[in-house]
């Protein structure tokens, strides 16, 4: 109580978290992790650090409504991309729309995403990453749903990342309680900003 915690957050509940990552096939560094105030925070943090007032991000349409007060309140450019209930964003439409604009980021939940509930396949998540190193932005993953599996484990998108595109953004707000109001933020590239 009388000593502020480290800026990054507790070790031991980084290293439950990090744990928990590690049976979903994810490895994460502890350096490369810190604890928020809720998945908001962490995707408030990970849009401020990538993005400027003007640049354009795309999201899923659907989509979950924070995300979009979150580029108003950042004054970022919104580039809705279809999603499917099913597979999740539409990655054609994507590709097309990187054709002719140029993208900071794209904020995708490809597990469980709201409202759709859609799953994105493993194959679509190697191909928006593979997106991502050619065209050059930052995905930002919200994976807020990614343990509400029940049938199957999923990989979250960081799992196939190999050129550090993607901040992963996390909680315990749907796996445990809703009014725990605790996350965290993986990035590699982005760790000393964030921090």
């Amino acid at each position: 109580a009388y000593y502020y915690d480290a800026p990054s957050g507790e070790p031991e509940l980084k290293q439950a978290i990090r744990e928990r990552y590690k049976q979903r096939s994810t490895p994460i560094n502890g350096q490369h992790l810190c604890i928020t105030a809720g998945c908001q925070n962490a995707l408030f943090l990970a849009l401020s650090v990538i993005c400027q007032p003007g640049d354009s991000v795309a999201v899923e349409s659907p989509g979950f409504y924070g995300v979009l007060q979150l580029l108003e309140q950042l004054k970022l450019n919104v580039v809705e991309i279809p999603a499917s209930p099913v597979t999740g964003i539409d990655l054609t439409q994507l590709e097309l729309v990187l054709k002719n604009n140029k993208l900071k980021a794209c904020v995708v939940t490809p597990n469980f995403a709201t409202p759709t509930g859609a799953l994105m396949p493993d194959e679509n998540k190697q191909k928006l990453l593979e997106l991502a190193n050619r065209h050059k932005f930052t995905i930002v993953e919200d994976d807020i749903y990614g343990e509400l599996t029940f049938t199957e484990d999923v990989k979250p998108l960081l799992a196939y990342d190999t050129q550090d595109r993607v901040i992963l953004c996390g909680s315990f707000s749907k796996s445990l309680s809703r009014d725990l109001r605790l996350g965290w933020i993986v990035s590699k590239r982005w760790q000393d900003a964030i921090l």
